[in-house]
């Protein structure tokens, strides 16, 4: 009982909004903003048109789209679910492609990795002995954390650059 009530009140309201819309539009029309359409120039009525052919598309999407929420039911043979077939056909290969081509980046960077581990091993176990030191990591090495002027630490790698040198230049004319 209490909701038919309520029902009769947003009915009475509903007519009432109406009612004043239309009081609202022929006062409106009576003063000029809003204007027929063979009142308009003929760009207006173009802009006019545009946007009802733009307003009607939208209302008659929508309105097949609350059908098709609707009626859902279609025959076997019916050509929607041809191209429902066509889209799901479409959907599996892209997939399809999407996955072997992560699959082969996958498997690049898994080869990267190992050659890269094997660089690493290589690197680690040649025996630094073998490897002569730089002249700088020498001077380092003999000053430790001792603080020089830069002229004496500048001196002494040029000295083990010079010997280094005439090492390499011995080991040549040997």
């Amino acid at each position: 009982m209490v909701s038919g009530n309520v029902e009769k009140t947003w009915q009475k309201r509903r007519k009432l909004r109406k009612e004043k819309k239309t009081e609202y539009k022929k006062e409106m029309k009576e003063k000029g903003v809003i204007k027929s359409i063979s009142n308009l120039s003929n760009r207006q009525q173009c802009i006019r048109r545009k946007q009802w052919k733009k307003d009607s598309r939208n209302y008659r999407k929508r309105k097949s789209l609350q059908q098709a929420k609707e009626t859902r039911v279609g025959s076997r043979g019916s050509p929607r679910i041809r191209f429902g077939r066509k889209a799901a056909k479409h959907t599996y290969s892209s997939l399809r492609y999407k996955l072997q081509s992560m699959i082969a980046k996958s498997l690049k960077q898994a080869r990267k990795i190992e050659n890269l581990r094997k660089e690493n091993y290589c690197l680690k176990s040649k025996d630094k002995s073998k490897c002569s030191l730089s002249p700088a990591t020498k001077v380092r090495k003999l000053i430790g954390r001792k603080k020089m002027s830069p002229e004496i630490r500048k001196n002494l790698l040029l000295n083990f650059a010079f010997m280094s040198g005439l090492e390499e230049n011995k080991k040549v004319f040997k």
